[in-house]
C-alpha cells in the first residue's frame, strides 16, 4: 500500500523504491538497507517479527529488480 504496486511510492514519504537514488542506494549500502527493512524506519515498521532474514533478502532483490 505505502509503496504502490509499482514500487513508486503512493503516500508521502514513502520512497520510490524505481528512483535512481533509491536503486543506487540500495547496491551500494545493502545491509543499510536490510536493517531498514528488519528494524524500521521512520512510519515504517520492522519486518524482522514477519519475516525471516532470507525472505528480507528475497524482498530487497526484488526491489533491484524495479530499476529503470
Amino acid at each position: 500500500v505505502c509503496h504502490g504496486t509499482d514500487g513508486s511510492g503512493t503516500i508521502p514519504g514513502a520512497p520510490d523504491f524505481t528512483s535512481q537514488a533509491f536503486q543506487s542506494a540500495l547496491r551500494q549500502e545493502p545491509g543499510q538497507a536490510l536493517c531498514t527493512t528488519a528494524f524500521g524506519r521512520g512510519g515504517m515498521p520492522g519486518w524482522r517479527e514477519t519475516l525471516a532474514q532470507e525472505q528480507m533478502w528475497q524482498a530487497l532483490t526484488f526491489l533491484a529488480s524495479l530499476a529503470p
